[in-house]
């Protein structure tokens, strides 16, 4: 068997727990406008289950 190749960024590998330390260094870098999101596709996901009951 043939051992996964791994996919994405690169060594050292991106975890989610780095995103708030990518974001400060991307804001600090002028790379995004601010660290500010929203996770719409999370709020989705709790409409749809709502839906169900």
């Amino acid at each position: 068997m043939r051992p996964r190749r791994q996919r994405g960024l690169g060594q050292p590998v991106f975890r989610e727990s780095d995103g708030p330390t990518v974001a400060r260094k991307a804001l600090e870098h002028r790379l995004i406008p601010s660290p500010r999101g929203s996770n719409r596709s999370y709020a989705d996901f709790v409409g749809d289950l709502s839906d169900w009951t």
